[in-house]
């Protein structure tokens, strides 16, 4: 991965409520699934971005969980009527000029699991490196 991936990736992660948006096509294919920190602010731009050209919007949290389903348009599934109205709230705003949708740092879930498992990898190496320098102290300590 390259810096600019990585910060890319940090960027979006940026926030308490990171969560998976999952986009398909009216024909029901899935075209692109998205990482991003899920305010209401940035589920209401995100929703209006692709209001006209998804046919299903599902955004879940880190475990897959449902929080917000949007079929042709329409908020069909909410895991809350607080965040539900936030986000109609936001939504109407935008609709009648009366806010822009919110900008926000988003990554492909590809290059979020590409960090992760980079992440990962170097977890594993640094796990090794402190075994093998144990293992060496415990030689020494030992007269090996």
């Amino acid at each position: 991965m390259t810096k600019d991936e990585i910060n890319q990736v940090l960027n979006a992660m940026d926030g308490f409520y990171v969560g998976y948006a999952n986009v398909s096509t009216l024909k029901g294919i899935r075209t692109q699934q998205y990482v991003f920190n899920m305010t209401p602010e940035n589920i209401s731009g995100f929703l209006y971005t692709w209001k006209d050209c998804a046919g299903q919007v599902l955004l879940t949290d880190m475990l897959d969980r449902p929080l917000l389903k949007m079929e042709s348009g329409c908020i069909t599934q909410c895991k809350t009527k607080e965040l539900k109205d936030q986000v109609v709230s936001l939504l109407d705003a935008i609709r009648t000029g009366q806010m822009p949708p919110a900008k926000f740092p988003m990554v492909t879930r590809e290059l979020f699991q590409a960090y992760i498992d980079m992440e990962e990898e170097m977890v594993a190496r640094a796990e090794v490196d402190a075994l093998a320098r144990e293992e060496q102290q415990a030689a020494l300590e030992m007269g090996l």
